[in-house]
């Protein structure tokens, strides 16, 4: 047992858990599975989808309800999603486009 603050508890309990689950649902949503090049970091995804598909949704969506840090776990991981697909965007456009100079 770690003594904390209830909102300590429910930060730290949105970034560990709840973000944790969240990327597993998203990976089973997306049907990741094993594939015969996979990498240990990809295997180590897989296993995350296995390990937590098995945990409770009702749990889940129970953070997700009454715990506000979680429901900013979600608006956190859009921005970040966005983010890195506007990377890279940005670095395909510079590749196609001839004006940019390439060092």
């Amino acid at each position: 047992m770690l003594e904390m603050s209830c909102e300590e508890h429910d930060k730290l309990a949105a970034r560990s858990q709840f973000l944790t689950h969240t990327i597993a649902r998203v990976l089973s949503e997306m049907k990741v599975e094993s594939t015969p090049i996979d990498t240990k970091s990809f295997q180590t995804l897989v296993q995350l989808k296995e390990t937590t598909m098995n945990n409770s949704l009702i749990d889940h969506i129970g953070l997700f309800i009454h715990n506000k840090y979680a429901q900013e776990e979600v608006k956190n991981l859009e921005v970040a999603l966005e983010k890195v697909k506007q990377n890279f965007l940005d670095r395909m456009n510079d590749e196609l486009d001839p004006s940019v100079s390439k060092h």
